[in-house]
């Protein structure tokens, strides 16, 4: 003899449809930021910098950012201010951004795609801003020229 179970209450069909609508999202982000990462730009316009990135993209005035110590950089191991910790961004092989913690204790946000020639901008708001362009020295040129030095 055979009996059938009490009806399945609706929770069994929520929670796993729940989970895999989480996963969808959690996938769709990821291929978005993806996407966006191939497509990662820095630049100079209208007298700001515009880091054009996934989550981190944001635009400074360059009058905020202090030239007079903007360098181009390697951030191997004996660079004082190398990235040494990330505290909310994105770190894969060959590609970090968003905000880290550097070696000497300071914070930056960064944008970094190749570690042997970055650019480095201190700002007077307490972070200083990594980058790695494609031309280091066209790009530093072009923030000097906008801020009229």
């Amino acid at each position: 003899m055979e009996f059938e179970l009490t009806r399945v209450s609706a929770s069994a069909f929520v929670v796993p449809l729940l989970v895999v609508v989480f996963c969808l999202t959690i996938a769709g982000l990821f291929g978005w930021i993806a996407w966006y990462s191939s497509r990662s730009a820095v630049s100079v316009q209208d007298g700001a910098l515009v880091l054009r990135v996934p989550i981190y993209g944001r635009s400074i005035p360059v009058e905020r950012i202090d030239l007079e110590r903007a360098a181009i950089v390697s951030l191997d191991r004996s660079f004082p201010r190398r990235p040494t910790s990330r505290t909310n961004g994105l770190g894969i092989p060959g590609y970090s951004v968003g905000w880290f913690r550097l070696a000497d204790g300071s914070k930056a946000l960064l944008a970094v795609t190749s570690r042997d020639r970055v650019v480095e901008l201190p700002t007077n708001e307490g972070f200083s801003v990594l980058v790695s362009p494609a031309d280091p020295e066209g790009f530093l040129a072009r923030l000097r020229a906008a801020a009229g030095q």
